[in-house]
């Protein structure tokens, strides 16, 4: 069994979104259908619990949005270039040793995130971005808002595409 979250917005209390698990029959295996059959049960237990749609934002989505929106394939915006989000958060990551790593921005994300696990050094401390460092807590707090950060340059094509 595996437990997986789905991201519901919230319009009720304040919090913007809610994280919504739900508990499925995981089929093990690294091929592609496997992630396939996995994403397509996580999608049937979301509907069997009342919610409609289901969008899979990453670059395996069935979905060209999906796709678009996927940390893979948006860019960001530092210092008037743009680079790929996943390759400017794993550029910004400070480790005991060392970091952050700037230099990897222009790396495609997979190439990113090798060069991390190849050349990290202790335990991550923090990250840094344009000279500024921030914290590891709250959690997923610097990714969150590196993806919203990105998705500025994208509001009239997500308005567009999102139904």
């Amino acid at each position: 069994m595996a437990s997986r979250p789905v991201f519901v917005p919230n319009y009720q209390d304040g919090r913007l979104v809610e994280e919504r698990y739900f508990d499925f029959r995981w089929a093990p295996g690294f091929a592609e259908v496997q992630k396939k059959k996995n994403t397509q049960t996580l999608h049937q237990k979301a509907r069997e619990n009342g919610l409609g749609k289901v969008l899979e934002i990453s670059s395996k989505s069935n979905a060209k949005v999906g796709q678009r929106l996927s940390a893979f394939s948006l860019k960001i915006e530092i210092d008037d270039e743009q680079y790929p989000l996943e390759s400017v958060y794993q550029g910004s990551k400070v480790f005991d040793l060392n970091g952050p790593f700037p230099e990897i921005f222009t790396y495609s994300p997979r190439e990113a995130k090798k060069f991390i696990r190849e050349n990290q050094r202790g335990n991550i401390i923090a990250f840094e971005l344009e000279g500024i460092r921030y914290p590891l807590s709250p959690k997923n707090a610097f990714y969150d808002w590196l993806y919203i950060r990105s998705l500025v340059d994208h509001v009239d094509w997500i308005s567009e595409n999102i139904d």
